[in-house]
Order: C-alpha cells, then structure tokens, then sequence
C-alpha cells in the first residue's frame, strides 16, 4: 500500500510513516524499514516526535539496538513512548540489565512510567532469582495507579498460582499482552497443557496471538509432543501472516522436528522468505541431527557458512550432537 502510494504520488503523512514503520517491525523487515526512514528524511518528517518513536520500535524489534539508541539520543524530546520502544527492544533482545538501566533513568527524569513500559520490564524480573524484584516493580504499580498489564515472569511454581489470581483479577482488561504473558509463565514453568487450553481460551477475549505468543504455544507443544495441536497453532500463525516472521517460523521447525515429523519441519524451513537469524539455522541443524539425519544437518551447516551466517554454541552442540 505504501509503494502504491508512491506510485500515485500521494504524500504520506507522520501517521502513515509510523504505521508502515510498525508493519516493518512486526515483520522484522529491517531493510524495508531503512527505506522508510530515507523517505521520512526527504519528507521532512524525521524531526516528528511520534515518527521517531516508531523508528525506534522498529529497529528494537529488528535487533538493531545500536541504531534504536542513536535515534533516541538525536531525539529534542524523549518521550516515554520512545523509552517504552528501547525497553522492550533490549528485553527482546535479551539484556536485561540495560533494559533496567533505561527504566530508571525514565523514573530518575521524573517520566511517569506506562503499562507497556510494566509489562516489558517485568519480562526483565524473568525467573526465580529476579522474583523479589519482580515484586517491587508489581508494587510500584499499584502505587502509581496504572492499569497493571501483568506480565507473568517465569518463576516457582507458587507464583504460578499468585500469577493465575491476578490473571483473574482482570476480567475486563485482558490484552494480547496479558494473554502472552501469561502463556509464556505456564510454558516456561513446564506448566504445558495448562498453557495450551489458555491459548484456545484468548478468542474469548478477541485478543489476537502474535509472535511471542506463537513461539510459546509451539514451546508447550514441543513439551507435550503433540504433533496434532502443533500443527493446528501453524494453520493459525498462517491465517494472521505470522508465517513471514522468521522467529515464529524458528519455533515451527524446532516443533515439528522435536515432534519427529522432519518432512514438516524441512518444508517450513525452505519455505521461509528470511533467514538471517543463527537461530533459524540452529532449529533446522539440530532438528536433522536429533533425528538422525547427519548429512542433512551438514549440509545445512555448510549452507549456513555461505550464507555468512555467523554459528553459535548451540550450532556447535547441533553438528556434534550430528557426528556422536
């Protein structure tokens, strides 16, 4: 829709940069969203406050962390907007630490914390060891008034049941967000089929899953070893188009090779538009080595050389796991 606009020389506004912005976010379209920013510079809508908040999301959720700060840093207002984007980047990116640093820096400058920047930095609280901080953040909540879209970090399985009461709690307000969150805790507690009939619960709430939710879910199935709902929650990640984000599709790999169906798995993999990811490589590695399909994993190796995709441990622990 954006090309057609070109193409019939309408002149987007800040608010269709940002939406095409946010399209290449949940789509991790990296390069897509570059070309955006170029025609938001010649349009002279890069100095907007609400289309920099959107870059800044859009190069979190594409991984590129460094470039999100410097947008950040070049931006005349840090709006908490913009600070919720960074946050939740670096949470999704797997650093915590600095995930932390930002929000109290945010409370330091006297910004008042919203509910999306709660339910990512108590992703942050994530396990057992960070629970008391976890507590604290909860707390802090409910002294600041905000409606609490609780993210249930992974813990014991006593918070499980403290997770389920405030789950409860919240009847009428239950977003994607809450619905994820909670999916995540059940899965990461080895709480699996619990997590699987709260997926099939989230229509009731005509809340949509996403990519943090899909990747779950396959996580309880994995666990399960049912092929059967595997393979219904892949006919759903079609219908919303979540079969053209590269992590999901990650996650069907390892779900359906874990699963033992390797034919499956095979077609999704070659089927995926990106891989760019270590982790996309490692799914379908690790999945040929388990099953014993050693050349296969190989050759997957060496197609993962070419295509200059540095490997990692678990890439390693995949091609040994090949060779024994």
């Amino acid at each position: 829709m954006f090309r057609r606009m070109n193409i019939t020389k309408t002149v987007p506004d800040e608010v269709s940069l940002s939406s095409i912005l946010s399209a290449c976010a949940n789509l991790h379209a990296l390069e897509h969203g570059k070309e955006v920013y170029c025609y938001s510079v010649k349009s002279g809508f890069d100095v907007n406050v609400y289309a920099r908040s959107s870059l800044v999301d859009m190069y979190a959720k594409c991984g590129s962390m460094e470039n999100a700060c410097k947008v950040l840093a070049r931006m005349p207002e840090k709006t908490v907007v913009s600070r919720n984007a960074l946050i939740a980047g670096y949470v999704q990116n797997n650093n915590t630490k600095e995930a932390m640093n930002l929000f109290q820096e945010l409370l330091e400058e006297g910004l008042k914390p919203s509910k999306f920047t709660f339910a990512s930095i108590l992703v942050a609280c994530s396990g057992s060891l960070k629970m008391n901080l976890g507590k604290q953040v909860h707390c802090y909540t409910l002294k600041s008034g905000v409606l609490m879209m609780m993210n249930f970090w992974a813990a014991p399985s006593d918070s499980i049941e403290d997770a389920n009461n405030l789950f409860m709690e919240y009847q009428n307000h239950r977003s994607r967000v809450l619905w994820t969150a909670f999916i995540s805790g059940l899965a990461q507690n080895s709480h699996t089929w619990e997590a699987l009939c709260f997926f099939r619960s989230m229509p009731m709430d005509y809340a949509l899953p996403d990519q943090a939710t899909f990747v779950s879910v396959l996580s309880a199935c994995v666990g399960l070893a049912v092929l059967k709902e595997g393979r219904q929650v892949h006919c759903l990640v079609v219908c919303t188009g979540f079969n053209l984000d590269e992590y999901t599709c990650s996650a069907l790999v390892d779900m359906y090779s874990k699963c033992g169906d390797v034919g499956s798995s095979v077609q999704v993999f070659e089927e995926m538009d990106c891989k760019k990811d270590v982790i996309s490589w490692n799914s379908m590695i690790v999945g040929f080595a388990k099953n014993g399909y050693v050349d296969d994993s190989l050759r997957i190796f060496d197609q993962m050389r070419h295509a200059c995709i540095e490997p990692d441990e678990v890439t390693f622990l995949g091609v040994m796991t090949a060779y024994s």
